[in-house]
């Protein structure tokens, strides 16, 4: 399931920067927002200036056509009182073009005070009434009975039953469009209209706020998000962090020779358009590394690394301590599915078979056919 869409936004609330855009998102729209005031100041004084001369030219024009009336002065008539009625019309448009900007103006600053109210309520709310996320964490994710539907008609997960244990490593695999990656989202608390129970050492996952959830644990999507800045400013995310720590992040995400070639302060462009995908991804796992997570979710993510990379970014991963690592793969070779504690084999968005590589090759089944097919 494409998730594009939610990107910047997910990737804001995984890595709790979300002071850092507001700001940077205030600090751009205030610029805009004076840019746009000092173009209509400016437009509106033209115009002004404008009507006023030419009410002035049509004061004049009055005053002397009255005077040349009374005195009686050959070629001036009553007509001249009309040029009255003309001038109060030209008087009165720069008056309600005053007063409809006024009121254009009020009105949108009550809106914006009313969608102010309703943000921090809300925000109020996921403070008040959600859980948090257990900061033991020993029980692990148990999901029973669980099913989705995007449109309330067709499942695309049905009936799941699992319990993902406290710092196992897991693959899910299956055919494209089986669920994984739905699967995935609704276990970082993307969607929470799923049915059944989903829980977090009996905790119910929907009732956790996102804040804990997301402090506790991250995701690496297959599509990565870059803002435009250096790379250690995509890494870091404008955090601060031990100097030793963000080296160890970098060495494990295989970023050092993109480094050395091009430097810590390297411009990545907009949403790291100088970069190749395999580097935007790189980027993307330091990220999480720096992060102090019982849980980690991986979507895909050596598909865009050469198989050198990819098979020292999965090791560093899986060699982690007491994480939870949860990682969804289309490469069914037996070296990478080896590395891993169990394998659920999803499809049509059912667990149809789960265990250990050994295990699931022995019985024949399904994952056996896939497996084959690859080879």
């Amino acid at each position: 399931m494409n998730c594009d869409n939610r990107l910047p936004d997910q990737l804001f609330k995984i890595f709790k920067i979300e002071d850092h855009a507001k700001e940077e998102f205030l600090r751009k729209n205030s610029a805009l927002y004076n840019s746009k005031y000092d173009k209509e100041k400016i437009s509106m004084q033209v115009q002004m200036l404008s009507e006023t001369a030419g009410n002035f030219s049509l004061i004049g024009t009055v005053i002397i056509g009255s005077f040349m009336v009374i005195k009686g002065i050959p070629g001036t008539s009553i007509g001249m009182i009309i040029f009255f009625a003309q001038m109060m019309n030209y008087m009165i448009q720069p008056i309600t073009l005053v007063v409809k900007i006024t009121n254009s103006y009020k009105a949108k600053e009550s809106l914006i005070e009313k969608a102010a109210a309703i943000l921090e309520k809300g925000q109020n709310n996921d403070k008040d009434e959600k859980s948090q996320f257990p900061s033991d964490f020993h029980k692990g994710i148990l999901l029973k009975d669980m099913s989705f539907s995007y449109n309330g008609s067709s499942c695309v997960l049905s009936d799941i039953n699992f319990t993902f244990e406290p710092g196992k490593k897991y693959a899910i695999v299956g055919a494209s469009g089986s669920g994984k990656t739905t699967l995935l989202n609704i276990l970082m608390g993307s969607y929470s209209d799923y049915k059944g129970h989903i829980c977090v050492d009996d905790v119910e996952l929907k009732n956790i706020s996102h804040d804990s959830l997301y402090e506790y644990s991250t995701e690496v999507q297959q599509d990565v998000f870059l803002f435009n800045d250096s790379i250690i400013n995509n890494i870091v995310l404008y955090r601060d962090f031990p100097e030793d720590k963000v080296q160890k992040a970098i060495i494990g995400a295989g970023l050092c020779s993109l480094i050395k070639e091009k430097g810590k302060d390297f411009s990545v462009g907009e949403n790291g358009k100088n970069l190749s995908g395999g580097e935007k991804q790189r980027i993307s796992i330091a990220r999480s590394l720096l992060c102090d997570v019982k849980v980690m979710f991986l979507d895909e993510i050596t598909s865009h690394l050469d198989v050198k990379t990819a098979d020292h970014v999965l090791n560093t991963i899986l060699n982690l301590d007491d994480i939870t690592r949860i990682v969804i793969t289309h490469q069914l070779n037996h070296e990478i599915l080896n590395k891993f504690d169990e394998i659920l084999v999803l499809k049509n968005g059912k667990i149809i078979e789960s265990g250990t590589y050994e295990s699931l090759m022995m019985r024949k089944e399904y994952f056996y056919s896939l497996v084959m097919v690859e080879s």
